[in-house]
């Protein structure tokens, strides 16, 4: 029995001391099979098999492989950019360096990171790979410390945001909601601003001449953003207003020139980092309009918009606009002209005569020289309306018409105009989904007069009168 123990005994040490062995040796590595990969471990667990620096291209020549070494072999299974970080990181001095092969090792980094006297984090963002090559990954340390426990993490990075680029900068409106944004993800440093940001994300607004006060707030306090404002364009470059970085939320006030546009960035306040975070920003100015309330009533068969202001300062008119959601689709239903200047109340109202059973609106104040603001949004939904009831706007009309109504089923609906003889002046055809739909006649050559628009749709006809003015 006892030689069979022995026997026993050896063979476990041998296969714990074989299994110990991989990822000591570049040559003999920890394979990383499958993404998102995650793996705790510790350099003690390893060997010291290299020594020296690391190489060229690694974020750092001293001598990051003198301490225990671990490797790690993978082999991208398609193209792409990767995020390849350590963290849990318990000593000082420790490297994270990517190789082409073994033969690079102690000689050219792909890419590397080191952490010097403290403690943080490893990263290597975007990391770019091409399918089917291997990579090779080293963990060591610049002794002492000979040794660090780790978590190495290599995850696909999360997709860009969609203002990541300047082309794509997403539009302020002034006093309007904040809109929340986010870093996370950005590929653009934004360098051109004249700031210096890490990854940054971009927004434009056009000057109206009036003083206005950019602010960015972030959801964490650590994330430490910095605020930029620029004059220029995506393709020609830029010319920096002002930056701004302190320890919170930033402001940037000035006063834009009147129809130049200007763009905002938001990112990290370093250039050398690649910290992201999500916040807040909007953009507030100096209103030609006090607007006290917009309000909206239901009444039978239209609906009643009625709006007061506590001032006015060179304001020519106001627009009452329309859509079937909060999002998009909002068109003009009809215009009040402004008193134009005023310290006293007033009270204006527009009836929508051709209304639809639900829909939203939205008051635009505009200036006389031709900047303008909204209001908030008013729901209004109208139980004396029909589901499939047709509207028309706007009423009267000049150069088109819109028409909104809902069909029932998937098909076809015939649109005609006519004149209050019955003479057909135009006719279309178009296809229909379950819902509402909508569809523009234009009027430019037709003469001024009253009109009737005829909708056939679901085996109906709907008649509405038009104005052409």
């Amino acid at each position: 029995m006892k030689p069979i123990l022995l026997s026993l005994v050896l063979a476990l040490a041998s296969t714990n001391f074989l299994h110990a062995q991989i990822g000591n040796t570049c040559g003999d590595p920890i394979l990383v099979t499958a993404l998102p990969y995650t793996t705790t471990d510790d350099t003690a667990n390893h060997e010291d098999d290299v020594s020296g620096s690391p190489g060229a291209g690694c974020g750092s020549s001293s001598d990051y492989l003198s301490g225990d070494d671990v490797f790690y072999s993978w082999t991208a299974a398609s193209n792409g950019t990767f995020d390849i970080s350590l963290t849990g990181i318990s000593e000082t001095y420790t490297g994270l360096f990517i190789y082409s092969d073994c033969a690079a090792v102690g000689t050219t980094c792909l890419d590397g990171d080191t952490n010097t006297s403290s403690t943080a984090d490893l990263e290597i963002m975007g990391f770019s790979v091409t399918m089917g090559t291997t990579y090779i990954i080293a963990i060591s340390t610049w002794p002492a410390p000979q040794s660090s426990a780790y978590t190495l993490n290599i995850t696909t990075p999360p997709p860009a945001p969609a203002n990541d680029d300047c082309s794509a900068a997403v539009t302020l409106v002034c006093n309007a909601a904040a809109i929340s944004g986010t870093t996370v993800g950005a590929t653009d440093n934004a360098d051109d601003v004249g700031c210096g940001q890490g990854p940054a994300v971009w927004y434009s607004f056009v000057g109206a001449g009036l003083p206005v006060s950019i602010t960015a707030d972030p959801d964490n306090a650590s994330y430490d953003i910095e605020l930029a404002v620029a004059t220029g364009d995506c393709a020609g470059g830029f010319t920096n207003v002002s930056c701004t970085d302190g320890l919170d939320d930033e402001t940037i006030s000035f006063t834009p020139d009147n129809g130049v546009t200007y763009y905002v960035t938001v990112g990290h306040y370093s250039s050398t980092s690649t910290s992201t975070g999500t916040f807040t920003v909007s953009s507030l100015a100096a209103l030609p309009v006090a607007l006290i309330s917009f309000n909206g009533q239901a009444m039978e068969k239209t609906n009643k918009l009625t709006w007061a202001t506590a001032s006015e300062d060179a304001t020519d008119r106001y627009e009452v606009e329309r859509s079937t959601n909060t999002i998009s689709g909002w068109s003009v239903i009809g215009e009040v002209l402004a008193a134009g200047n005023s310290a006293t109340e007033l009270r204006y109202e527009l009836m929508d005569e051709s209304p639809i059973a639900n829909a939203y609106y939205r008051l635009r104040m505009v200036d006389l020289d031709g900047t303008s603001t909204y209001s908030d949004i008013v729901e209004l939904a109208n139980t004396t309306l029909s589901s499939s009831e047709l509207s028309i706007f706007p009423v009267p009309a000049l150069n088109e018409v819109t028409v909104n109504f809902e069909a029932q089923a998937e098909g076809k609906a015939q649109i005609m105009l006519t004149d209050l003889t019955g003479r057909t002046v135009s006719e279309q055809e178009m296809n229909v989904t379950t819902g509402q739909n909508t569809e523009t006649i234009n009027l430019q050559r037709r003469a001024p007069g009253i009109y009737l628009v005829r909708v056939t749709v679901d085996g109906q006809q709907m008649v509405r009168r038009v104005i052409k003015r």
